[in-house]
């Protein structure tokens, strides 16, 4: 019958086998087209598969049968903000907190939305909150110090990426560490912090960025231009690396090399 398709999908689902949910979710929704918790489970591995359009289609269909459920509400925020869609992702998530003021997921989920957007400050709420709901998630403590840090307040930003540390050692911490302490003129912490970022991901785009920037700082020009100049022949669409090479140009003095490089970065974008 429709739940038995429905209960292995979600199996499936929580084992990471993403194929087997949608092939059972689909048998679910033949025998039982409106049967909504089975286009969730659907909605979800498309989800994960990173299928996102898919996603959308299908978590709009569950939403239409079941208006008043804050996870669907919560897969579609996530869903339209993979694709871009930031008022479609900030409209569904809001539903979600209208229909559960208490859920952490959809919490985190609106407070990361608010950061990507450029209002740190009004994430920071959402995002405590979200902290209080799971305390022990590296990424949620991850994107609280990114909040605190854009909002201008380092101390806090600095204590909490290294809470988030303590809770798992990732390189994402260890840069966010290093480029604050490269904020705050200590640049030897931020070698020290990058250098560790670098060891456990030696392809961490943003953690050689920044260490070409100490090396600036540092006055080791020549290092940091190689170190830039390297990261662009691998990644040549890496718009990181051309701003962090204009920064250097133009740090040099050498404004003509800067406005070489800013006109690769603006055909880029066309």
């Amino acid at each position: 019958d429709a739940q038995l398709y429905c209960d292995l999908g979600e199996i499936h689902l929580r084992q990471g086998q993403y194929d087997q949910a949608i092939q059972h979710s689909f048998r679910a929704l033949e025998l039982e087209p409106d049967y909504d918790y089975a286009r969730h489970n659907l909605a979800t591995a498309y989800l994960y598969q990173e299928r996102y359009a898919d996603a959308v289609r299908e978590g709009l269909r569950a939403a239409r049968d079941n208006p008043g459920r804050p996870d669907t509400r919560i897969l579609l925020g996530q869903a339209f903000t993979a694709l871009g869609q930031y008022e479609a992702a900030a409209l569904h998530l809001r539903q979600a907190l209208q229909a559960d003021s208490t859920s952490g997921m959809a919490r985190y989920h609106y407070g990361r939305l608010l950061l990507k957007v450029g209002q740190p400050a009004q994430a920071l709420p959402h995002l405590l909150a979200a902290r209080g709901w799971q305390p022990g998630d590296f990424w949620i403590c991850y994107e609280l110090g990114r909040a605190y840090q854009a909002s201008g307040h380092p101390a806090e930003a600095l204590q909490t990426y290294q809470q988030a540390l303590a809770i798992e050692r990732r390189p994402e911490a260890l840069n966010a560490l290093g480029a604050l302490c490269l904020a705050q003129g200590d640049l030897t912490q931020a070698r020290q912090y990058l250098a560790q970022a670098l060891q456990l991901d030696p392809r961490n785009l943003e953690a050689a960025i920044n260490t070409a920037l100490v090396d600036l700082r540092v006055g080791q020009a020549q290092a940091a231009l190689t170190r830039l100049q390297s990261l662009l022949q691998a990644q040549p669409r890496a718009a990181l690396v051309y701003q962090a090479l204009i920064a250097a140009y133009t740090q040099l003095g050498d404004e003509a090399r800067a406005a070489e490089v800013q006109r690769h970065l603006d055909a880029l974008g066309r």
